[in-house]
């Protein structure tokens, strides 16, 4: 039982004034009339720099709190799949996005599939679901059919 409390006072917990209406709090919701390329998002998450990344099933989008810059085969040609099913990001903002194909890393504006790196000997997933940067650098990486972990 000291086990599971310990691991449950980990992290903070936020959570809404429940005196409050939810009509209460500030909200925007953005769509494709905004500029998303589709309004399923499957993953946000946030760089140190500030950007907000939004998964989605039609590419991965950057949202300065303005305006969205799409990532897609259209126009960016090294990221192998544009359905982004999981992210997360990682140091010197950069992000490891599941997609379903594979693994992919994105860095200084390159996306690399995870596969075809050399020291990499990751087959690629049939559907990346989950993916979690941990403090000490590596990523747990959960897939169909299998969990790898990833420096």
């Amino acid at each position: 039982m000291a086990g599971l409390l310990a691991v449950a006072t980990l992290r903070e917990a936020h959570a809404l004034d429940p005196c409050q209406a939810i009509t209460q709090y500030g909200h925007a919701i953005w769509t494709t009339r905004n500029g998303l390329p589709q309004n399923s998002v499957r993953s946000i998450t946030q760089t140190a720099d500030g950007f907000l990344w939004l998964a989605t099933m039609a590419g991965l989008v950057r949202f300065d709190g303005a305006q969205f810059t799409v990532y897609n085969r259209a126009n960016s040609p090294t990221l192998p799949d544009e359905h982004i099913t999981a992210m997360t990001a990682g140091p010197e903002n950069t992000l490891w996005l599941g997609t379903s194909t594979g693994v992919v890393h994105y860095s200084g504006g390159r996306f690399e599939a995870l596969a075809k790196r050399e020291r990499c000997r990751i087959p690629p997933f049939a559907l990346c679901c989950w993916i979690q940067r941990e403090r000490c650098g590596s990523a747990p990486i959960a897939g169909s059919p299998s969990f790898r972990k990833v420096n």
